[in-house]
């Protein structure tokens, strides 16, 4: 699994730092969210290469602190811009107030 991480953020980031950056955060991620690979939540944010974003997975669905910066870092290439604060991902649409932090998600 780590590896399909890892192949799939190779594909966005320019080098190997940002490309483990990447899958260190989801690794965490992992730990952060309740019944870990277990999750009921996973089919939502399963992609179509069969990877799970285990990192959007717990900030739309569990309490987390997230500004714009990570967010849009951890979703470079997969992320579809709708205004200066407002991204969609996935079948997610996450808003972010005027200081860049995440105000919500919603189904779309």
């Amino acid at each position: 699994m780590v590896r399909e991480i890892k192949e799939e953020a190779k594909q966005y980031h320019q080098n190997d730092i940002d490309t483990m950056e990447e899958v260190n955060k989801q690794a965490k991620s992992i730990l952060g969210i309740p019944h870990a690979l277990k999750n009921e939540f996973i089919p939502l944010h399963t992609k179509a290469n069969g990877n799970v974003s285990f990192y959007n997975l717990l900030v739309t669905h569990y309490p987390k602190e997230i500004n714009i910066d990570d967010f849009l870092f951890m979703n470079k290439g997969r992320y579809k811009k709708i205004n200066a604060n407002t991204v969609e991902v996935g079948h997610f649409i996450y808003s972010f107030n005027e200081f860049g932090q995440l105000e919500n998600s919603i189904r779309k």
